[in-house]
């Protein structure tokens, strides 16, 4: 039986006495304020009875079913009131008032998730997470999406694509309110956006489509190339516009892609020949200069919306005529012949002529010019990517540009890299100062070189940084075991892994941290330490025996116990 105490608080309740409590002081007033019937918020003072009624609901009998009980009610409570109070409120509603609506009911809802969360917060902490449950904001959110976009999703999704489609032909509409609708879809999802894209984002994409080949029809009838291309392009700026002020960033480059092949059918028939391979090749070279001149500081306006769009659209046509026009298959080994022209002409030969920071620093701005390259150049070339390259299961773009820079760049350099590396470590652990971000940057490229594995890193890195590891160590130790006291010299170890430590935390991979410690603990406390017995005053004498120095010198090492 519930005990109110002085407070007002209840030191022991289960399920079926405490929930009544909620369900009169926590639910029933929260619903009043918010369909407007009571103006009087919580207090601290409700609050915290209010959290106490739950608390005690789930301590009074851990082992028992009032948990579950209490999560079940909860989930329930949001369901009765989304079906009785939310749904009802938007059916017979349309367009701009709909979405007034929703709004409304959807911040109603994230308010009353907010305060029961808070009430119930002992339950998501501790039974949810143990029993690894959705939380009582997910539940919540759950239940909304069923309910509400469950029944009345087509009639959201048509009354925003109706307002972009208004906006579209010059119209002014309500931006903050389509954000605020598109918006409800991501945080639903718990900024996942998987029902953006689902519910919201295919059926905008493909409405997309169909206006703009709808406007491709008409537009081309009218206009000549020149005037028609602007107008493709002023139509690209405002759908980026319209990502930028309410639609998700992700959209951007689906909405390029659905614009321009909309339009691309319409280049077509307004070129109304069949474009040759040389023709068309000749025109993407100009592109591709002008992205390489940018790319090395020459004289050259950035690509633009309207280049990238003429350079697709190219690609486009010389991949969709018919056989034996079709060039699919020639413009494939071109965008491998492009990457191979300009390595062995401009990229190689700046790192040569440079040495050791010099030529990492070269090497670091070559691969990343080069990534920016390749994401350039699969951009142009997408739709060789998407169609042919598919088809025939060959390596995709991206794979062969990055393969490129690998076989050219990478193969011819690597051992000196990989020198020029180890050289700066040596540097640092004699107590230099290096650049460390350098060499985090090199190292990054040694891993991703390899595109998903770590081969290239363990085999041809990663090996010989252990080796020249074990080198150096087998040095000092060597040195330290005669000049240095017993004490000293494991002090001197502890540094030394120590720093071991931080060089991996600040530019090696985390997989070679064991590796590393083991082989810095073996020369400190296995290969050399057998020496230290052999000084009469090292401090070890009376606690290391021969038979057992390994096991002595490792025990006497805090850093071993740290490890």
């Amino acid at each position: 039986m519930a005990t109110e105490d002085s407070t007002g608080s209840f030191s022991t309740v289960n399920f079926e006495e405490g929930w009544p409590i909620l369900q009169e002081e926590a639910v029933n007033k929260l619903i009043d304020i918010l369909e407007g019937n009571h103006q009087q918020q919580f207090s601290s003072t409700d609050y915290m009875r209010l959290y106490t009624v739950a608390y005690n609901i789930c301590v009074s009998n851990p082992a028992g079913p009032d948990q579950q009980k209490l999560y079940d009610q909860y989930q329930k409570t949001f369901e009765d009131y989304i079906s009785t109070r939310v749904v009802p409120s938007l059916r017979g509603k349309k367009d701009e008032i709909l979405l007034k609506e929703l709004v409304k009911r959807w911040n109603n809802h994230k308010t009353m998730t907010r305060w029961l969360s808070r009430f119930l917060h002992f339950l998501d902490r501790y039974f949810i997470s143990k029993r690894r449950l959705p939380t009582l904001q997910g539940t919540s959110h759950l239940a909304f999406y069923k309910l509400v976009y469950g029944e009345m999703n087509d009639q959201i999704r048509d009354a925003v694509i109706s307002m972009i489609h208004r906006e579209r032909e010059g119209g002014e509409i309500d931006q903050d309110l389509v954000k605020n609708v598109i918006d409800i879809y991501v945080e639903m999802a718990e900024d996942s956006m998987k029902y953006y894209e689902k519910d919201f984002e295919k059926a905008m994409l493909e409405d997309t489509a169909r206006y703009y080949s709808q406007k491709a029809s008409s537009w081309i009838e009218t206009d000549s190339y020149q005037n028609y291309m602007l107008k493709v392009e002023e139509s690209l700026k405002q759908e980026k516009a319209r990502v930028n002020s309410y639609l998700r960033y992700r959209s951007i480059y689906k909405l390029t892609e659905v614009t321009l092949i909309s339009h691309s059918e319409s280049v077509n028939i307004i070129m109304a020949r069949i474009i040759t391979f040389d023709e068309g090749w000749g025109f993407m070279e100009g592109g591709i200069t002008k992205l390489i001149n940018n790319l090395e500081g020459k004289p050259e306006t950035p690509i633009s919306s309207e280049d990238y769009m003429m350079l697709y659209t190219t690609i486009f046509q010389l991949c969709s005529q018919k056989p034996p026009h079709d060039y699919s298959q020639q413009l494939y080994e071109k965008y491998r012949q492009t990457f191979q022209d300009y390595i062995i002409s401009t990229v190689l030969p700046s790192p040569r002529e440079k040495h050791d920071e010099s030529m990492l620093r070269e090497l670091v701005k070559r691969c990343l010019n080069h990534k920016i390259m390749v994401r350039w150049m699969v951009r142009f070339f997408h739709y060789v990517d998407r169609y042919f390259t598919a088809r025939r299961s060959l390596p995709a773009l991206n794979e062969v540009g990055l393969t490129c820079f690998r076989d050219l760049v990478y193969q011819e350099l690597r051992d000196i890299v990989r020198n020029a590396v180890l050289s700066l470590i040596d540097q640092e652990r004699e107590g230099e100062q290096i650049d460390r971000a350098l060499l985090k940057n090199v190292v990054d490229i040694f891993i991703e070189i390899g595109m998903g594995q770590m081969d290239y890193y363990e085999n041809d890195f990663e090996v010989a940084m252990l080796n020249n590891t074990v080198a150096y160590y087998s040095r000092k130790a060597a040195d330290w075991i005669l000049q240095e006291s017993c004490q000293d010299y494991m002090l001197k170890a502890e540094e030394c892994l120590n720093l071991e430590k931080d060089m991996v935390s600040c530019y090696l991979h985390s997989s070679s941290q064991s590796k590393l410690i083991e082989k810095v603990q073996q020369e400190f406390f296995t290969v050399h330490a057998t020496h230290l017995p052999e000084k009469d005053h090292s401090g070890c004498h009376g606690l290391i025996t021969a038979d057992k120095i390994c096991r002595g010198c490792i025990c006497f090492s805090p850093i071993y116990l740290k490890t």
